[in-house]
């Protein structure tokens, strides 16, 4: 008998057969021992099972069973949250986050990797795969990371070479309108200076930046016929109302060399789109990044963006290419004061 497990319909049996012989005048001790178990036995069993019948042992299986499932869920719940608190410190967003986590909490908690996929929502086969980069993966961050530290004002899109411009229309052909406008600025000592830009509209390429402290009708009129015996005389000058573009002088002098004035309406800087959307992206990607300490230097830094506006920059109305990347580089032989 030593060591058999007895079921409990035969216990219930034995303790309704130790009732009938106490009836029948033996004592407890006397009707234990003739069933042949100990008294410690027979305490247990009639603490658990006294007073059932066989029938009703069905529905104590059961409520084991229950009691049995709610236990299991109650301590499945606890170690969840356990698992989720543990994990709480960071945002498991992507597959190596939460991969990081589940050896984290296997090894903290000492639970099966089966149970913290579960929890932390992580597949079992994404787990287990190492990840695999490109063999030029390390060689292209370093690449994306140069670009961003050299041009760090772009923006993503201007880092690869794509064709997502939007349809816009556009001049038909090169030279029919130069946009001009003025941009203001300081050096470093907070001493005032301006810059006389030109493009064309057609090409977006930065024909002119002029750098001075001072830019009047005599240095727009300057600068105006440079650029007209490098590049020729476009049909049209766009301009707003400012005094140095509506000067008589200057009217003139541009109706003598075959071209004609188009100044925008007052208070419609929207007219002149091209030059103000340049002028903004000049000051983006320069003038707020730089300090200037002399006008020497901004003349120098503004004329090398300037070449690489027009020649390596991207951009996005030309299919993410630069404005004029075959242009020559004119070199000013006009002899030197000393």
């Amino acid at each position: 008998m030593a060591g058999k497990r007895e079921r409990p319909e035969d216990i219930v049996t034995k303790l309704r057969q130790v009732e009938v012989l106490h009836g029948q005048g033996l004592s407890m001790a006397d009707a234990v021992r003739q069933i042949r178990i100990s008294q410690h036995s027979f305490y247990r069993w009639r603490k658990q099972y006294g007073g059932m019948n066989r029938a009703q042992l069905p529905r104590l299986k059961a409520l084991e069973k229950e009691n049995l499932r709610l236990r299991r869920a109650v301590s499945d719940l606890t170690l969840e949250k356990m698992i989720l608190t543990e994990a709480a410190p960071g945002k498991l967003l992507s597959p190596s986050r939460r991969r990081e986590c589940v050896e984290h909490v296997c090894e903290t908690l000492g639970i099966s990797e089966r149970r913290a996929c579960r929890v932390l929502g992580q597949h079992r086969s994404t787990q287990r795969k190492p990840p695999q980069g490109r063999d030029d993966e390390a060689r292209l961050t370093a690449d994306v990371i140069e670009l961003a530290r050299e041009f760090g004002r772009y923006g993503y899109r201007r880092l690869w070479l794509g064709d997502s411009s939007c349809v816009r229309l556009k001049p038909e052909h090169p030279n029919p309108v130069r946009p001009c406008d003025f941009v203001q600025d300081r050096t470093n000592d907070g001493r005032a200076y301006r810059t006389l830009n030109t493009l064309d509209e057609y090409t977006r390429e930065a024909l002119m930046i002029r750098v001075d402290r001072q830019l009047n009708s005599t240095d727009v009129l300057d600068a105006l016929t440079d650029l007209f015996i490098q590049r020729g005389p476009p049909r049209f000058i766009r301009s707003d109302n400012g005094p140095e573009f509506i000067a008589p002088k200057i009217r003139d002098w541009i109706e003598l060399v075959g071209a004609k004035t188009a100044h925008i309406e007052p208070g419609s800087p929207w007219e002149n789109g091209y030059c103000e959307s340049f002028n903004a992206r000049f000051r983006n990607e320069l003038l707020n990044g730089e300090v200037f300490y002399s006008l020497r230097e901004a003349q120098i830094l503004i004329e090398r963006w300037r070449k690489h506006y027009n020649m390596d920059r991207p951009h996005s109305a030309l299919g993410y290419g630069a404005p004029a990347p075959d242009v020559f580089i004119l070199i000013d032989r006009r002899p030197t004061m000393h």
